[in-house]
Protein backbone atom coordinates (compact mmCIF):
# COMPACT_ATOMS: atom_id res chain seq x y z
CA UNK A 1 0.00 0.00 0.00
CA UNK A 2 1.00 3.59 -0.69
CA UNK A 3 0.08 6.43 1.37
CA UNK A 4 -0.05 9.94 0.01
CA UNK A 5 -2.72 12.73 -1.37
CA UNK A 6 -5.15 12.11 -4.36
CA UNK A 7 -2.58 14.13 -6.29
CA UNK A 8 0.53 12.10 -5.53
CA UNK A 9 -1.25 9.10 -5.73
CA UNK A 10 -2.15 9.25 -9.23
CA UNK A 11 1.57 9.90 -9.97
CA UNK A 12 2.17 7.23 -9.23
CA UNK A 13 -0.48 4.34 -10.19
CA UNK A 14 1.17 2.61 -12.54
CA UNK A 15 4.55 2.42 -11.06
CA UNK A 16 5.13 -1.49 -9.46
CA UNK A 17 7.01 -2.13 -6.12
CA UNK A 18 9.43 -5.25 -5.38
CA UNK A 19 10.67 -7.06 -3.04
CA UNK A 20 13.59 -9.87 -3.52
CA UNK A 21 12.43 -9.56 -7.22
CA UNK A 22 9.12 -10.21 -6.67
CA UNK A 23 5.66 -7.64 -7.34
CA UNK A 24 4.07 -7.21 -4.56
CA UNK A 25 0.45 -6.56 -4.64
CA UNK A 26 -1.05 -3.05 -4.23
CA UNK A 27 -4.10 -2.63 -2.36
CA UNK A 28 -6.17 0.40 -1.48
CA UNK A 29 -6.71 -0.60 2.06
CA UNK A 30 -5.56 -3.03 4.50
CA UNK A 31 -6.35 -4.37 8.22
CA UNK A 32 -3.54 -3.95 10.52
CA UNK A 33 -4.43 -4.57 14.01
CA UNK A 34 -8.15 -4.03 14.09
CA UNK A 35 -8.26 -1.06 11.87
CA UNK A 36 -8.34 -0.43 8.59
CA UNK A 37 -5.54 1.87 6.59
CA UNK A 38 -6.52 3.45 3.59
CA UNK A 39 -4.03 5.23 0.77
CA UNK A 40 -5.33 8.46 1.89
CA UNK A 41 -5.78 7.66 5.67
CA UNK A 42 -8.97 8.99 5.48
CA UNK A 43 -10.31 5.91 7.63
CA UNK A 44 -13.61 6.28 6.24
CA UNK A 45 -13.75 2.33 5.69
CA UNK A 46 -12.52 1.87 9.30
CA UNK A 47 -15.43 4.27 10.55
CA UNK A 48 -18.09 2.44 8.27
CA UNK A 49 -16.38 -0.65 10.28
CA UNK A 50 -17.12 0.44 13.43
CA UNK A 51 -20.81 1.63 13.28
CA UNK A 52 -21.84 -1.74 11.16
CA UNK A 53 -20.13 -3.81 14.58
CA UNK A 54 -21.44 -1.18 17.05
CA UNK A 55 -25.27 -1.10 15.25
CA UNK A 56 -25.13 -4.66 15.70
CA UNK A 57 -24.40 -5.11 19.31
CA UNK A 58 -26.92 -1.90 19.89
CA UNK A 59 -29.74 -4.52 18.06
CA UNK A 60 -29.13 -7.11 20.48
CA UNK A 61 -29.81 -4.56 23.22
CA UNK A 62 -32.72 -3.22 21.93
CA UNK A 63 -34.18 -6.88 21.67
CA UNK A 64 -34.09 -6.94 25.39
CA UNK A 65 -34.05 -3.76 26.43
CA UNK A 66 -37.40 -4.16 27.71
CA UNK A 67 -36.66 -6.56 30.50
CA UNK A 68 -33.71 -4.69 32.09
CA UNK A 69 -33.46 -1.42 34.15
CA UNK A 70 -31.65 1.79 33.06
CA UNK A 71 -28.42 0.57 34.95
CA UNK A 72 -28.08 -2.97 33.59
CA UNK A 73 -28.74 -1.29 30.03
CA UNK A 74 -26.19 1.19 30.50
CA UNK A 75 -23.51 -1.41 31.57
CA UNK A 76 -24.49 -3.50 28.71
CA UNK A 77 -23.71 -0.41 26.33
CA UNK A 78 -20.13 0.21 28.39
CA UNK A 79 -19.18 -3.48 27.44
CA UNK A 80 -20.68 -4.05 24.20
CA UNK A 81 -20.63 -0.72 22.03
CA UNK A 82 -18.55 1.75 23.91
CA UNK A 83 -15.07 -0.23 23.29
CA UNK A 84 -15.64 -0.03 19.36
CA UNK A 85 -15.81 3.42 19.37
CA UNK A 86 -12.90 3.90 21.87
CA UNK A 87 -10.34 1.29 19.99
CA UNK A 88 -7.95 3.30 18.59
CA UNK A 89 -10.11 6.43 18.17
CA UNK A 90 -7.22 8.78 18.54
CA UNK A 91 -5.99 7.16 15.18
CA UNK A 92 -8.98 7.70 13.03
CA UNK A 93 -9.99 11.03 15.52
CA UNK A 94 -9.13 12.74 11.90
CA UNK A 95 -11.44 11.40 9.78
CA UNK A 96 -13.82 14.03 8.13
CA UNK A 97 -16.77 15.19 10.43
CA UNK A 98 -19.44 13.90 8.16
CA UNK A 99 -17.65 10.45 9.22
CA UNK A 100 -17.71 11.15 12.80
CA UNK A 101 -20.79 12.75 12.79
CA UNK A 102 -22.39 9.13 11.62
CA UNK A 103 -20.84 7.50 14.44
CA UNK A 104 -22.71 10.45 17.45
CA UNK A 105 -25.65 9.91 15.66
CA UNK A 106 -25.48 6.25 16.19
CA UNK A 107 -24.71 7.29 20.01
CA UNK A 108 -27.21 9.43 20.00
CA UNK A 109 -29.56 6.22 19.01
CA UNK A 110 -28.23 4.67 21.80
CA UNK A 111 -29.26 7.34 24.60
CA UNK A 112 -32.69 7.36 23.35
CA UNK A 113 -32.92 2.83 23.78
CA UNK A 114 -30.98 3.10 26.96
CA UNK A 115 -33.55 5.95 28.58
CA UNK A 116 -36.92 4.66 26.34
CA UNK A 117 -36.64 8.50 25.20
CA UNK A 118 -38.65 10.06 22.17
CA UNK A 119 -37.36 12.15 19.49
CA UNK A 120 -38.17 14.80 21.47
CA UNK A 121 -35.82 14.07 24.10
CA UNK A 122 -32.69 16.94 23.62
CA UNK A 123 -29.06 14.94 23.19
CA UNK A 124 -27.72 17.20 25.94
CA UNK A 125 -30.45 16.22 28.41
CA UNK A 126 -29.56 12.25 27.48
CA UNK A 127 -25.94 12.43 27.43
CA UNK A 128 -26.07 14.42 30.87
CA UNK A 129 -28.55 12.22 32.41
CA UNK A 130 -26.85 8.84 31.39
CA UNK A 131 -23.33 10.54 32.27
CA UNK A 132 -21.77 9.97 28.71
CA UNK A 133 -19.36 12.19 26.87
CA UNK A 134 -19.78 12.83 23.41
CA UNK A 135 -17.92 10.86 21.26
CA UNK A 136 -15.64 13.85 19.60
CA UNK A 137 -15.33 14.94 23.43
CA UNK A 138 -14.41 11.27 24.64
CA UNK A 139 -11.76 11.33 21.74
CA UNK A 140 -9.99 14.42 22.86
CA UNK A 141 -9.95 13.05 26.23
CA UNK A 142 -8.39 10.03 25.76
CA UNK A 143 -5.24 11.87 22.87
CA UNK A 144 -5.06 14.33 25.99
CA UNK A 145 -3.90 11.14 28.50
CA UNK A 146 -1.48 9.92 25.70
CA UNK A 147 0.13 13.12 25.09
CA UNK A 148 0.59 13.27 28.68
CA UNK A 149 1.98 9.68 29.50
CA UNK A 150 4.55 10.95 26.40
CA UNK A 151 5.95 14.46 27.60
CA UNK A 152 6.16 12.67 30.98
CA UNK A 153 8.42 9.41 29.90
CA UNK A 154 5.28 6.91 30.64
CA UNK A 155 3.93 6.57 27.75
CA UNK A 156 5.68 5.43 24.14
CA UNK A 157 9.14 6.50 23.72
CA UNK A 158 9.09 6.36 19.53
CA UNK A 159 6.81 9.26 20.20
CA UNK A 160 8.81 11.79 22.29
CA UNK A 161 10.96 13.07 19.14
CA UNK A 162 7.78 15.08 18.46
CA UNK A 163 7.93 16.80 21.53
CA UNK A 164 11.15 18.97 21.13
CA UNK A 165 10.72 21.90 24.22
CA UNK A 166 10.57 25.35 22.95
CA UNK A 167 13.90 27.55 23.94
CA UNK A 168 13.35 31.22 23.72
CA UNK A 169 16.25 32.91 21.67
CA UNK A 170 16.38 35.06 24.47
CA UNK A 171 16.69 32.77 27.43
CA UNK A 172 13.36 34.00 28.59
CA UNK A 173 9.98 32.92 28.36
CA UNK A 174 7.52 35.47 27.14
CA UNK A 175 4.38 35.67 27.71
CA UNK A 176 3.06 34.09 24.58
CA UNK A 177 5.32 30.77 25.47
CA UNK A 178 5.43 28.67 28.73
CA UNK A 179 7.89 26.18 29.84
CA UNK A 180 6.07 23.32 28.93
CA UNK A 181 5.43 24.19 25.34
CA UNK A 182 6.97 22.10 22.55
CA UNK A 183 7.73 23.35 18.44
CA UNK A 184 5.79 22.62 16.35
CA UNK A 185 6.52 21.60 12.49
CA UNK A 186 5.51 23.39 9.79
CA UNK A 187 2.68 22.00 7.74
CA UNK A 188 1.21 23.15 4.84
CA UNK A 189 -1.02 20.44 3.28
CA UNK A 190 -4.34 18.97 4.77
CA UNK A 191 -2.81 15.65 5.36
CA UNK A 192 0.22 16.70 6.94
CA UNK A 193 -1.94 18.42 10.01
CA UNK A 194 -3.32 15.36 10.30
CA UNK A 195 -0.15 13.95 10.81
CA UNK A 196 0.75 12.96 14.33
CA UNK A 197 4.21 14.93 13.89
CA UNK A 198 2.15 18.08 13.58
CA UNK A 199 -1.21 17.03 15.72
CA UNK A 200 0.48 16.24 18.93
CA UNK A 201 2.64 19.36 19.68
CA UNK A 202 -0.19 21.60 18.17
CA UNK A 203 -3.00 19.89 21.08
CA UNK A 204 -0.93 19.95 24.22
CA UNK A 205 0.19 23.97 23.23
CA UNK A 206 -3.29 24.53 23.34
CA UNK A 207 -4.14 22.87 26.56
CA UNK A 208 -4.22 25.44 29.52
CA UNK A 209 -0.97 26.45 31.29
CA UNK A 210 -2.26 24.92 34.90
CA UNK A 211 -2.94 21.14 33.24
CA UNK A 212 0.41 20.94 31.26
CA UNK A 213 2.35 21.69 34.73
CA UNK A 214 0.88 18.51 36.04
CA UNK A 215 2.58 15.99 36.26
CA UNK A 216 1.42 13.52 37.87
CA UNK A 217 -0.84 11.68 35.38
CA UNK A 218 -3.59 11.16 37.95
CA UNK A 219 -4.19 14.84 38.56
CA UNK A 220 -4.06 15.16 35.06
CA UNK A 221 -6.51 12.85 34.35
CA UNK A 222 -8.75 14.28 36.82
CA UNK A 223 -8.46 17.90 35.84
CA UNK A 224 -8.65 17.20 32.18
CA UNK A 225 -11.72 15.02 32.70
CA UNK A 226 -13.55 17.58 34.83
CA UNK A 227 -13.05 20.34 31.94
CA UNK A 228 -13.38 18.11 28.78
CA UNK A 229 -16.74 19.92 28.14
CA UNK A 230 -15.36 23.62 28.21
CA UNK A 231 -12.39 22.66 26.22
CA UNK A 232 -13.38 20.32 23.38
CA UNK A 233 -17.82 21.03 23.83
CA UNK A 234 -19.23 19.55 21.49
CA UNK A 235 -22.34 20.94 19.45
CA UNK A 236 -25.36 18.02 19.00
CA UNK A 237 -25.97 16.18 15.97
Amino acid sequence: MVFGSRTRLRTCEDIPIFINGDVIERVDEFKYLGIYLDEGLTFERHSKYIYNKASSKLGAIRKIREYIDQPTALRLYKSLVLPHFDYCDTIYMTSSKEVLNKLQLLQNSVCRTLLLANRETHIQDMHTELGLLYLNERRQLHFCLQLHKIIYSIGDVALREFFVPVVPVTGRITRGQHKHNVKVGMCRSELGRKAIRFRCPYTWNNLPVVAKGLERFLDFKRWVSAKVHDLFGDHPV
